[in-house]
């Protein structure tokens, strides 16, 4: 039996697919290239557009490598021409609207300001002992164009392998003399390190822990984008793999990689890689982190499909929630955290936001 579907309108599906409603027509991106544009061109736009069935259009001013117009972004011309879009659009019955950044892959733009930029959440990590008055000042997490504000300030009983990485002292070194080891371990992410590409192969970054350590986690976030692989040894000669890494992009210039792996035991490891890498922070682990945590907190865009496993940490990798203490308030605007927390070891986490990327370029 062959149904036949009757619409408000009064038309048949058959019907509304060949002559739809404005509200399910296509609507389409419209790119004004290079300050390329005028009254004259929108009208004559917006005219095919209507007649081809299309119902609407976001315009987007960009340039893309072709010589520039006269019309000059943001000025009185440029924004008559809108003005006049908006009209011709409202006069042929098609949907109108305009991009919230041109030119920008973000919210920003040389009109914003950092405290009206788009935003990231940030953190800090310390470990203290309890069971005594506590007066620590809680590092600053990173701070992008001069702008940052605390959320919140939590703690923890720390885990095992939390208060290894956080007493392990490696002596690190690099294939590259002039690679600047302080910047890009200093846990922040607002300067760049150079570790330029080896003339006779692959660059790398060493760890020597002096004794064996147990490692199962990598991060590391870098401005451009090269391969990378963790290797390990223990006499510091021989070197093998351990773990082939994939970074992924974060943002317009940055990329990272957030690896988990089997927990690996040496006393030394290697970052090494075949391009030069220009690196904000890296950071080797025997903490246990959930698998590609880039991917699954929106940080890095990744397909559901190609998600795995989040994977199944031993007992004495699991935080018990109900073993948070909010100290939110016992800090106070300079960063001093005073407290008292009970015997034991204690992780405080420190959480403030900053800018995503650079809310403005001159």
């Amino acid at each position: 039996m062959l149904t036949c579907f009757i619409y408000s309108n009064g038309q048949t599906l058959d019907q509304n697919f060949k002559n739809p409603p404005a509200s399910a027509k296509p609507r389409t991106w419209m790119h004004a290239m290079s300050a390329n544009m005028s009254k004259e061109g929108i009208t004559k736009d917006f005219e095919a557009i209507s007649k081809v069935g299309i119902g609407g259009v976001l315009l987007f001013n960009i340039a893309q490598g072709i010589p520039y117009g006269k019309v000059r972004y943001n000025s009185d011309e440029h924004i008559a021409i809108i003005k006049h879009a908006a009209k011709e659009a409202e006069r042929l019955g098609i949907a109108f609207g305009v991009h919230n950044c041109d030119g920008w892959t973000a919210s920003g733009g040389p009109w914003n300001t950092p405290e009206n930029s788009m935003k990231m959440v940030v953190r800090s990590e310390t470990i203290v002992k309890g069971g005594q008055n506590i007066a620590v000042q809680l590092p600053g997490p990173t701070v992008r164009e001069g702008f940052y504000e605390d959320i919140a300030v939590i703690a923890y009983p720390s885990l095992a392998s939390e208060v290894q990485d956080f007493e392990a002292k490696p002596v690190i070194t690099s294939s590259d003399p002039g690679f600047e080891l302080k910047t890009a371990t200093d846990k922040l992410l607002d300067k760049t390190a150079e570790l330029k590409g080896a003339k006779n192969g692959k660059a790398w970054i060493q760890f020597d822990y002096g004794k064996p350590f147990p490692l199962s986690s990598f991060f590391m976030l870098m401005s451009n984008n090269g391969p990378a692989e963790i290797m390990k040894s223990d006499d510091g000669i021989e070197f093998t793999s351990v773990h082939e890494c994939k970074s992924v992009r974060t943002g317009k210039s940055e990329y990272g990689i957030n690896d988990h792996f089997n927990v690996t035991t040496a006393r030394y490891f290697r970052v090494v890689t075949a391009a030069a890498l220009n690196i904000k922070e890296v950071e080797l682990r025997s903490t246990y982190c959930i698998d590609n945590p880039l991917g699954r907190t929106s940080l890095a865009r990744t397909e559901n499909s190609s998600l795995s496993q989040i994977g199944q940490p031993v007992a004495s990798m699991i935080i018990n929630k109900n073993d948070i203490i909010n100290l939110t308030l016992s800090m106070d605007k300079t960063g001093l955290l005073r407290t008292n927390l009970p015997v034991g070891n204690w992780t405080i986490m420190r959480f403030g936001f900053t800018c995503n990327q650079c809310p403005f370029i001159t």
